[in-house]
């Protein structure tokens, strides 16, 4: 069985971090309003979106390792 290699292009790698970043802006203002509505820290729905932010953010992170590997061994296409 073969399959047929797809490049990874560089604007796909950088649309997928748009859409990251996005949504952490989006889980930041649902955490300020969490935090706003319910003063405790500790609070269930205070840590659920803490915990959508942390998770954003180390998603975001983990890309750019990512991308980094790829870069270093030239295994994206640039579109030149």
């Amino acid at each position: 069985m073969t399959t047929k290699e797809a490049p990874i292009r560089y604007t796909d790698l950088l649309d997928i971090d748009w859409v990251i970043k996005k949504s952490i802006l989006s889980a930041m203002d649902k955490y300020r309003e969490m935090s706003a509505n319910y003063e405790d820290e500790n609070d269930l729905l205070v840590r659920l979106a803490r915990e959508d932010v942390d998770d954003l953010k180390a998603a975001r992170k983990t890309l750019h390792e990512v991308v980094e590997v790829l870069k270093e061994n030239k295994l994206y296409y640039t579109g030149r």
